[in-house]
């Protein structure tokens, strides 16, 4: 509202889990990107586990800003299943 946002629950050392397997419905990462110019632009993501390199998510999509400058995109990952301890 009014254009301002509310960080609930941001995390800087990484996510504590009680036990595994352990699944979160789910996790946003807040990214604020800079355009050089208005116009599509494709965007992906993924979650790997670190160790083995496997994939646990992934994301992808288009944005269209109308101007250059900062762009806010929240790119959410819904229905996650962690089955293993580790970065």
């Amino acid at each position: 509202m009014f254009g301002k946002f509310s960080l609930i629950g941001v995390t800087t050392n990484g996510i504590g889990l009680p036990q595994i397997p352990f699944p979160i419905l789910m996790l946003t990462f807040f990214n604020v990107l800079h355009t050089d110019a208005p116009g599509v632009h494709k965007f992906a993501g993924k979650i790997t586990q670190l160790l083995s390199g496997a994939v646990v998510a992934k994301a992808e999509g288009v944005i269209q800003p109308p101007q250059a400058g900062p762009v806010v995109m929240p790119m959410q990952f819904q229905n996650l299943q962690f089955n293993a301890f580790g970065s």
